[in-house]
């Protein structure tokens, strides 16, 4: 189980991490970043994703990109034109 409370939350006064400074709850929050992407995306490198992201997924990403900068200077379908 990935542990991602940082992400959502601050740290307790309880928790042993409240005794930790700034730069260390930083970098365990990075590493808490890290670990959900990975969970979501797969292994990530570089900036990359690796293959394990199928080809399929990514030419429907490539697809839905497309249409969203093709439509992105048309008018709304709510906003009529006056005439």
């Amino acid at each position: 189980m990935i542990r991602g409370d940082l992400l959502t939350g601050s740290v307790a006064s309880d928790d042993d991490r409240h005794f930790m400074n700034e730069q260390e709850l930083a970098a365990e929050e990075e590493a808490q970043i890290i670990a959900a992407s990975e969970a979501s995306l797969g292994e990530v490198n570089n900036g990359r994703q690796r293959a394990s992201c199928s080809l399929g997924k990514q030419e429907l990403l490539d697809q839905m990109t497309g249409l969203a900068e093709s439509s992105r200077a048309l008018p709304d379908a709510r906003v009529k034109e006056a005439g």
